[in-house]
Protein backbone atom coordinates (compact mmCIF):
# COMPACT_ATOMS: atom_id res chain seq x y z
CA UNK A 1 0.00 0.00 0.00
CA UNK A 2 1.47 3.34 -1.03
CA UNK A 3 0.77 6.58 0.82
CA UNK A 4 1.32 10.18 -0.22
CA UNK A 5 4.07 11.97 1.69
CA UNK A 6 2.99 15.47 2.84
CA UNK A 7 5.12 18.57 2.35
CA UNK A 8 5.37 18.92 6.13
CA UNK A 9 7.05 15.71 7.37
CA UNK A 10 5.87 16.32 10.92
CA UNK A 11 2.29 15.91 9.78
CA UNK A 12 2.93 12.25 8.97
CA UNK A 13 1.64 10.36 5.97
CA UNK A 14 -1.87 10.96 4.73
CA UNK A 15 -4.45 8.20 4.64
CA UNK A 16 -5.16 8.75 0.94
CA UNK A 17 -3.76 6.01 -1.33
CA UNK A 18 -1.20 7.00 -3.91
CA UNK A 19 -2.72 6.83 -7.39
CA UNK A 20 -0.20 7.09 -10.26
CA UNK A 21 -1.05 9.09 -13.34
CA UNK A 22 -2.48 7.21 -16.34
CA UNK A 23 0.12 5.92 -18.81
CA UNK A 24 1.12 8.67 -21.22
CA UNK A 25 2.89 6.54 -23.81
CA UNK A 26 2.07 3.25 -25.42
CA UNK A 27 -0.67 0.77 -24.66
CA UNK A 28 -0.94 -1.12 -21.37
CA UNK A 29 -3.63 -3.79 -21.49
CA UNK A 30 -4.95 -6.03 -18.75
CA UNK A 31 -7.28 -8.99 -19.14
CA UNK A 32 -9.99 -9.33 -16.50
CA UNK A 33 -11.61 -12.77 -16.32
CA UNK A 34 -15.30 -13.03 -15.51
CA UNK A 35 -14.70 -15.64 -12.82
CA UNK A 36 -12.26 -13.44 -10.90
CA UNK A 37 -15.06 -11.68 -9.02
CA UNK A 38 -16.22 -14.99 -7.52
CA UNK A 39 -12.72 -15.37 -6.06
CA UNK A 40 -12.87 -11.91 -4.49
CA UNK A 41 -11.00 -9.94 -7.15
CA UNK A 42 -13.85 -7.63 -8.13
CA UNK A 43 -13.45 -5.00 -10.89
CA UNK A 44 -13.05 -2.16 -8.38
CA UNK A 45 -9.72 -3.74 -7.35
CA UNK A 46 -8.23 -3.45 -10.85
CA UNK A 47 -5.28 -0.95 -10.88
CA UNK A 48 -7.05 1.02 -13.61
CA UNK A 49 -4.85 4.09 -13.29
CA UNK A 50 -1.93 2.03 -14.59
CA UNK A 51 -3.78 0.63 -17.62
CA UNK A 52 -5.03 2.05 -20.89
CA UNK A 53 -7.26 -0.89 -21.85
CA UNK A 54 -9.14 -3.67 -20.06
CA UNK A 55 -10.26 -6.80 -21.92
CA UNK A 56 -13.11 -8.73 -20.36
CA UNK A 57 -12.67 -12.48 -20.84
CA UNK A 58 -14.75 -14.12 -22.13
CA UNK A 59 -17.92 -13.86 -24.13
CA UNK A 60 -18.97 -16.89 -26.16
CA UNK A 61 -20.86 -17.69 -29.37
CA UNK A 62 -24.47 -18.86 -29.28
CA UNK A 63 -24.54 -22.11 -31.29
CA UNK A 64 -28.16 -21.51 -32.38
CA UNK A 65 -27.69 -17.99 -33.75
CA UNK A 66 -23.88 -17.81 -34.18
CA UNK A 67 -23.96 -14.43 -32.46
CA UNK A 68 -22.11 -13.17 -29.41
CA UNK A 69 -23.62 -14.14 -26.07
CA UNK A 70 -22.79 -13.98 -22.38
CA UNK A 71 -20.92 -16.89 -20.84
CA UNK A 72 -22.37 -16.26 -17.37
CA UNK A 73 -25.24 -13.73 -17.68
CA UNK A 74 -25.67 -12.94 -13.99
CA UNK A 75 -21.99 -12.59 -13.14
CA UNK A 76 -21.07 -10.90 -16.41
CA UNK A 77 -23.76 -8.22 -16.10
CA UNK A 78 -22.71 -7.48 -12.54
CA UNK A 79 -19.07 -7.20 -13.62
CA UNK A 80 -19.99 -5.00 -16.59
CA UNK A 81 -21.78 -2.57 -14.29
CA UNK A 82 -18.70 -2.40 -12.05
CA UNK A 83 -16.43 -1.83 -15.06
CA UNK A 84 -18.62 1.04 -16.25
CA UNK A 85 -18.28 2.60 -12.82
CA UNK A 86 -14.52 2.11 -13.02
CA UNK A 87 -14.48 3.89 -16.37
CA UNK A 88 -16.32 6.86 -14.85
CA UNK A 89 -13.50 7.11 -12.33
CA UNK A 90 -10.82 6.65 -15.02
CA UNK A 91 -12.22 8.14 -18.26
CA UNK A 92 -9.06 7.30 -20.20
CA UNK A 93 -9.85 3.57 -20.00
CA UNK A 94 -11.01 1.59 -23.01
CA UNK A 95 -13.06 -1.55 -22.37
CA UNK A 96 -13.05 -4.43 -24.86
CA UNK A 97 -14.99 -7.66 -24.86
CA UNK A 98 -12.80 -10.67 -25.55
CA UNK A 99 -14.64 -13.43 -27.39
CA UNK A 100 -13.57 -17.06 -27.43
CA UNK A 101 -10.55 -18.24 -25.53
CA UNK A 102 -9.78 -21.90 -24.98
CA UNK A 103 -13.28 -22.81 -23.81
CA UNK A 104 -15.45 -20.77 -26.18
CA UNK A 105 -13.83 -21.05 -29.62
CA UNK A 106 -15.95 -24.01 -30.70
CA UNK A 107 -18.11 -22.15 -33.23
CA UNK A 108 -15.74 -19.55 -34.67
CA UNK A 109 -15.27 -21.60 -37.84
CA UNK A 110 -19.03 -21.64 -38.38
CA UNK A 111 -19.28 -17.89 -37.78
CA UNK A 112 -16.52 -17.17 -40.29
CA UNK A 113 -17.74 -19.60 -42.95
CA UNK A 114 -20.22 -17.40 -44.89
CA UNK A 115 -20.87 -13.76 -45.59
CA UNK A 116 -24.26 -14.05 -43.91
CA UNK A 117 -22.94 -15.51 -40.66
CA UNK A 118 -20.02 -13.07 -40.56
CA UNK A 119 -22.33 -10.09 -41.00
CA UNK A 120 -24.80 -11.30 -38.38
CA UNK A 121 -22.00 -11.91 -35.90
CA UNK A 122 -20.43 -8.49 -36.52
CA UNK A 123 -23.80 -6.78 -36.09
CA UNK A 124 -24.39 -8.63 -32.82
CA UNK A 125 -20.97 -7.49 -31.58
CA UNK A 126 -21.76 -3.86 -32.27
CA UNK A 127 -25.11 -4.16 -30.50
CA UNK A 128 -23.28 -5.80 -27.59
CA UNK A 129 -20.92 -2.84 -27.33
CA UNK A 130 -23.83 -0.40 -27.35
CA UNK A 131 -25.74 -2.32 -24.68
CA UNK A 132 -22.89 -2.86 -22.24
CA UNK A 133 -20.71 0.22 -22.78
CA UNK A 134 -17.66 -1.41 -24.34
CA UNK A 135 -15.22 0.27 -26.74
CA UNK A 136 -14.18 -2.65 -28.91
CA UNK A 137 -13.88 -6.33 -29.67
CA UNK A 138 -10.99 -8.73 -29.05
CA UNK A 139 -11.11 -11.97 -31.06
CA UNK A 140 -9.44 -14.88 -29.29
CA UNK A 141 -10.04 -17.74 -31.74
CA UNK A 142 -8.12 -20.78 -30.52
CA UNK A 143 -7.53 -21.80 -33.29
CA UNK A 144 -8.30 -21.38 -37.00
CA UNK A 145 -7.85 -24.48 -39.22
CA UNK A 146 -6.86 -26.88 -36.40
CA UNK A 147 -5.97 -27.14 -32.75
CA UNK A 148 -7.63 -25.93 -29.60
CA UNK A 149 -10.21 -27.70 -27.49
CA UNK A 150 -11.30 -31.15 -28.57
CA UNK A 151 -14.58 -30.82 -30.44
CA UNK A 152 -13.88 -27.40 -31.93
CA UNK A 153 -15.30 -26.91 -35.40
CA UNK A 154 -12.46 -26.41 -37.92
CA UNK A 155 -12.13 -26.01 -41.68
CA UNK A 156 -9.14 -25.68 -44.02
CA UNK A 157 -10.80 -22.48 -45.26
CA UNK A 158 -10.53 -20.92 -41.78
CA UNK A 159 -7.28 -19.25 -42.82
CA UNK A 160 -8.98 -17.07 -45.42
CA UNK A 161 -12.30 -16.88 -43.57
CA UNK A 162 -10.57 -15.47 -40.48
CA UNK A 163 -9.42 -12.54 -42.59
CA UNK A 164 -12.93 -12.08 -44.00
CA UNK A 165 -14.40 -12.15 -40.49
CA UNK A 166 -12.02 -9.43 -39.32
CA UNK A 167 -12.75 -7.37 -42.43
CA UNK A 168 -16.46 -7.57 -41.67
CA UNK A 169 -15.92 -6.59 -38.04
CA UNK A 170 -13.67 -3.70 -39.02
CA UNK A 171 -16.22 -2.43 -41.52
CA UNK A 172 -19.08 -2.61 -39.03
CA UNK A 173 -17.08 -0.96 -36.23
CA UNK A 174 -15.95 1.83 -38.55
CA UNK A 175 -19.52 2.40 -39.69
CA UNK A 176 -20.64 2.75 -36.08
CA UNK A 177 -17.76 5.13 -35.44
CA UNK A 178 -18.89 7.31 -38.34
CA UNK A 179 -22.41 7.31 -36.93
CA UNK A 180 -21.69 8.32 -33.34
CA UNK A 181 -18.15 9.74 -33.37
CA UNK A 182 -16.73 7.21 -30.91
CA UNK A 183 -13.61 5.14 -31.57
CA UNK A 184 -14.14 1.39 -31.70
CA UNK A 185 -11.20 -0.98 -31.42
CA UNK A 186 -10.48 -4.39 -32.89
CA UNK A 187 -7.74 -6.72 -31.65
CA UNK A 188 -6.70 -10.35 -31.87
CA UNK A 189 -4.94 -12.72 -29.49
CA UNK A 190 -2.78 -15.27 -31.31
CA UNK A 191 -0.38 -18.07 -30.52
CA UNK A 192 3.39 -17.62 -30.48
CA UNK A 193 4.41 -20.37 -32.84
CA UNK A 194 5.06 -20.83 -36.54
CA UNK A 195 2.26 -23.36 -36.83
CA UNK A 196 -0.27 -20.69 -35.91
CA UNK A 197 1.21 -18.21 -38.38
CA UNK A 198 0.64 -20.74 -41.14
CA UNK A 199 -3.06 -20.81 -40.28
CA UNK A 200 -3.69 -17.06 -40.59
CA UNK A 201 -2.97 -14.38 -43.20
CA UNK A 202 -0.89 -12.16 -40.95
CA UNK A 203 -0.02 -9.48 -43.51
CA UNK A 204 -3.66 -9.13 -44.52
CA UNK A 205 -5.13 -8.95 -41.03
CA UNK A 206 -2.64 -6.54 -39.46
CA UNK A 207 -4.01 -3.42 -41.22
CA UNK A 208 -7.45 -4.29 -39.85
CA UNK A 209 -6.34 -4.37 -36.20
CA UNK A 210 -5.54 -1.76 -33.62
CA UNK A 211 -3.19 -4.22 -31.95
CA UNK A 212 -2.41 -7.94 -31.78
CA UNK A 213 -1.44 -9.94 -28.72
CA UNK A 214 1.00 -12.83 -28.67
CA UNK A 215 0.11 -15.48 -26.10
CA UNK A 216 3.50 -15.66 -24.43
CA UNK A 217 2.66 -18.63 -22.23
CA UNK A 218 2.37 -22.41 -22.48
CA UNK A 219 5.75 -22.53 -24.19
CA UNK A 220 6.55 -25.29 -21.73
CA UNK A 221 4.34 -27.56 -19.67
CA UNK A 222 3.67 -31.10 -18.49
CA UNK A 223 4.30 -32.37 -22.01
CA UNK A 224 8.02 -31.56 -21.58
CA UNK A 225 10.51 -33.93 -20.02
CA UNK A 226 12.31 -31.08 -18.25
CA UNK A 227 11.43 -27.87 -16.41
CA UNK A 228 11.92 -24.54 -18.14
CA UNK A 229 10.85 -20.94 -18.00
CA UNK A 230 7.14 -20.27 -18.37
CA UNK A 231 7.47 -17.59 -21.04
CA UNK A 232 11.06 -17.01 -22.18
CA UNK A 233 11.63 -13.85 -24.18
CA UNK A 234 14.29 -15.39 -26.39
Amino acid sequence: VHTQVPTNPSAGPTTQPFVPDPPTKGTVVGYYTGWSSAKGYTPDKIPASQLTHIHYAFAKIDPATLKISLADPVTDRRNFAALRQLKKQYPHLKLLISIGGWDYSVYFSDVAATEQTRSAFAESCVQFLMEHGFDGVDIDWEYPVSGGLTGNHNRPADRENFTLLLQTLRYRLDRQQAADGRTYLLSVAGAANTGYLGKIELKRIMPLLDYLFIMAYDFHGPWDRYADLNAPLY
